[in-house]
């Protein structure tokens, strides 16, 4: 049977890129890639005072752009990596949040294009509000709750996908479970090959991943008409 759920009230994002060795081309050349960096993300509302460097006492200097104001996410790039957060995709909205990964791929290219992915992590997280009620019938699609626990107990489940997966070139893991306030909770965890996958196609990757998951488990997200 179908599980239905409302529009989520709420989500986030969390990317990061392990790059397939050190990127030290990029801290050469310090000054423009700051200027790159910033001019991508400008598109997304940061602004210069948002721009900082961090760690410069320790082996890994990191540029970084905290940006609350309007679109609430914090972008770092590392020696070894790119990390982005996005903590509300209602705000930023899921394909401007996906255009300012590439955008931030493209100012890393203009420095240095030798840079390379060795791995894309993605998690997505959404909430939903539904009654506790709701909650146990949801759940009950996938996990049977023992006799003896009292009646006041909530599960969740879990599933992890082992790499090479149908859908998953690496591996991946579903999660649902339940807010302190109540609210459901979708997390869906995406690890994709870099080197297979090209960096320009990561967005598809990404939205075919997420459209087989809920296919998998059968549920149907009510969407903005």
């Amino acid at each position: 049977m179908a599980v239905h759920l409302p529009k989520p009230q709420q989500g986030s994002a969390d990317y990061s890129a392990k790059f397939t060795v050190p990127a030290f081309g990029l801290l050469e050349k310090s000054t423009a890639l700051s200027k790159e960096f910033f001019a991508a993300l400008h598109l997304y509302g940061a602004r210069l005072e948002d721009l900082r460097i961090e760690g410069q006492n320790t082996g890994n200097v990191t540029l970084a752009l905290h940006s609350f104001t309007p679109s609430n996410f914090i972008a770092r790039l590392r020696l070894d990596s790119l990390q982005i957060t996005f903590h509300s995709l209602e705000t930023i909205g899921p394909e401007n949040a996906k255009q300012l990964v590439l955008d931030c791929w493209r100012a890393i290219h203009e420095i240095d294009n030798s840079v390379e992915p060795e791995r894309h992590t993605i998690i997505t997280a959404y909430q939903f509000a539904v009654s506790t009620g709701d909650y146990k019938t949801i759940l009950s699609n996938f996990t049977k709750m023992p006799k003896g626990l009292p009646a006041g107990a909530h599960g969740a489940v879990a599933f992890y996908l082992p790499g090479g997966s149908e859908i998953g070139d690496v591996g991946g893991a579903i999660v649902l479970d339940r807010m302190t306030n109540g609210e459901l909770n979708l997390r869906i965890t995406m690890n994709v090959d870099g080197k297979a996958t090209p960096t320009s196609e990561l967005s598809g990757y990404v939205e075919t991943y997420i459209n087989k998951i809920l296919s998998a488990l059968d549920i149907e997200v009510e969407v903005n008409s």
